[in-house]
């Protein structure tokens, strides 16, 4: 009303400035401590429009939106935007990440690709930056596979397609891109499968995305000499897989 006390409040409200069905709600001056939302508040009370105000309120972010009323006091609106805004944030940093991810098999490519252009470079030599164009090429890959993936995946157009799968064969597989690496680095890698731990039902395609995701991660982060290992266990229905190094 036009002394800011608060008429009426649907559940949905209730359940959003966590005020259970029986609590009196306090004035709407006093509701709102955010020095933007006060404003906001004396604005409404004063019979202006409040339109798209986004206000911090405990950890969370509400979208505020009001009417006056002909009679004095209004009508406030409010839209949670917590998980929006924490979404959008992750999204950034994803393609930040991704962006800084494709700049460096870029700029290596680029730059083999101009020294095998010297004629005098031996056929050994350009062999092996062609083999090394040819990895980066394939890290390029991976990365847009990864966006599509993720394009499907929000579109609900993915869907997976389990199937038996053997454990020991499917970490083996996924590890085998990353063996040359971990060689160069003298990382050693091993698994520790239980017994009644080596079968899963999943889509393999997932499974093995899982797996490099992790294992690029912990060859990433472990000094030379360290040790990446494979360990699962069954406890009732579940399996439990765990990926481990001595990084950082």
């Amino acid at each position: 009303d036009g002394r800011g006390r608060i008429i009426t409040a649907n559940p949905a409200a209730r359940r959003l400035l966590r005020y259970n069905g029986d609590t009196v709600l306090p004035p709407i001056t006093v509701l709102f401590h955010d020095p933007d939302a006060r404003r906001a508040v004396d604005r409404l009370l004063q019979g202006n429009e409040v339109n798209d105000i986004e206000l911090p309120v405990e950890e969370r972010i509400l979208l505020f939106n009001a009417r006056p009323l002909p009679d004095g006091g209004g009508v406030i609106v409010l839209h949670d935007l917590t998980d929006v805004r924490r979404l959008e944030a992750m999204r950034r940093d994803f393609v930040a990440n991704v962006s800084h991810e494709l700049k460096t098999p870029l700029t290596s490519i680029a730059g083999y690709a101009e020294t095998i252009a010297d004629p005098a470079l031996d056929i050994e030599t350009r062999q092996r930056f062609l083999q090394t164009i040819s990895a980066n090429t394939r890290r390029m890959q991976r990365l847009i596979d990864d966006l599509l993936d993720l394009s499907r995946i929000e579109s609900g157009g993915w869907q997976p397609r389990r199937e038996p799968l053997d454990l020991t064969a499917i970490v083996s597989e996924s590890w085998q891109p990353f063996a040359p690496r971990a060689a160069e680095q003298d990382v050693e890698f091993g698994t520790e499968l239980a017994a009644d731990a080596q079968s899963l039902h999943a889509d393999p395609a997932a499974v093995r995305q899982v797996f490099s995701n992790l294992f690029d991660n912990a060859l990433r982060y472990t000094a030379r000499g360290g040790r990446i290992a494979v360990s699962s266990t069954r406890h009732g229905g579940e399996l439990h897989i765990d990926v481990r190094d001595d990084g950082v």
